[in-house]
């Protein structure tokens, strides 16, 4: 008697199947904007790593050409691992390159050499503050003619 009654509405299952495919779903949408967002900010950070390093080794590079202008008055240099200081007799070349936050100088990476051809061989590895990246740096300086 009651086999043709109509149903309106959904069943428990139904519904169960539904908020389970939607849970799923939505955790994938987060998972994907929470793992780009992780790679932006990576990159992000890798770029800014590699602008500090750029402007470490063109500051190297100007003190130690200028320096080497003046046969007269040698050149100093210290270093920690936030700072480089360069200071010459005449006190022309004094300036100090403070790293930011974000980057610092490997303690013993610093490196200042003469080469056989009257070129300066200079080396420096850097690191960020997070330990997560680190290179080094080479470059040889000729003086200016």
């Amino acid at each position: 008697m009651n086999a043709h009654r109509k149903h309106n509405g959904f069943t428990v299952i139904e519904l169960m199947v539904s908020m389970v495919a939607f849970s799923v779903l939505a955790i994938a949408v987060g998972s994907m904007l929470y793992y780009g967002w992780l790679g932006w900010r990576r990159n992000t950070d890798s770029v800014a790593f590699q602008r500090d390093a750029m402007v470490a080794m063109r500051v190297v590079e100007h003190r130690i050409r200028n320096a080497s202008l003046k046969p007269l008055s040698p050149l100093t240099v210290s270093w920690s691992p936030s700072q480089l200081t360069f200071a010459s007799d005449d006190n022309y070349s004094s300036s100090d390159l403070a790293f930011d936050g974000g980057v610092v100088l490997v303690p013993g990476s610093f490196s200042v050499q003469s080469n056989s051809v009257g070129g300066i061989a200079v080396g420096f590895a850097l690191r960020n503050a997070s330990d997560t990246d680190e290179n080094s740096y080479e470059m040889t300086i000729y003086p200016r003619n």
